[in-house]
C-alpha cells in the first residue's frame, strides 16, 4: 500500500470514528442517554453559566455537535460544502473552550492524574481529527 493510500484510509478511518463520536457527544449533550450536565460539554458550561442560560448554551452546543457528526457521515456520500465546514469550525472553536475549561482550569473531577491525563488525550485527540478532517 502506498504512502498515499495509508494517508487517504487514515483520513477515512478518522472522520468515521470522529463522526460517530461527534454523533453520540451531541445526543448525550441534549440529554439523550444521560443528563445534560454529565456530558464534558455540559459540565464545563454548568461550571461557568448557571440556570436556563446554561442549559440554553449547552441544547445549542450539543446541537452543533450533533449536526457536525450528521454532515461528517453524509460527507461519505454526497459534499455539503461550505455548510460542513462551518459547522467543523464552530465545533473545533467550541471543544478548544471547553477543552481549556476541563483541563487547564480545572473544573474536571478528576480523581487522579490518570484521569487528567486521559482527558487531555481525549480532547486532543478529537482537536486533531477535526484539523484533519478539515478542508
Amino acid at each position: 500500500m502506498g504512502k498515499s493510500s495509508k494517508r487517504g484510509l487514515g483520513v477515512l478511518l478518522t472522520q468515521l470514528a470522529l463522526a460517530l463520536y461527534l454523533l453520540v457527544t451531541g445526543l448525550f449533550t441534549l440529554g439523550l442517554g444521560g443528563s445534560r450536565g454529565s456530558s464534558q460539554i455540559g459540565a464545563a458550561v454548568h461550571s461557568l453559566l448557571k440556570g436556563d442560560v446554561a442549559n440554553i448554551v449547552v441544547i445549542l452546543l450539543g446541537l452543533v455537535v450533533l449536526v457536525c457528526g450528521i454532515l461528517l457521515i453524509l460527507r461519505f456520500f454526497w459534499n455539503p460544502g461550505t455548510l460542513d465546514n462551518l459547522f467543523k469550525l464552530i465545533t473545533l472553536i467550541a471543544w478548544i473552550v471547553v477543552a481549556i475549561i476541563i483541563d487547564i482550569c480545572g473544573f474536571g473531577s478528576f480523581g487522579s492524574i490518570w484521569t487528567w491525563l486521559l482527558s487531555v488525550a481525549e480532547n486532543l485527540l478529537i482537536i486533531g481529527a477535526l484539523l484533519i478532517v478539515h478542508d
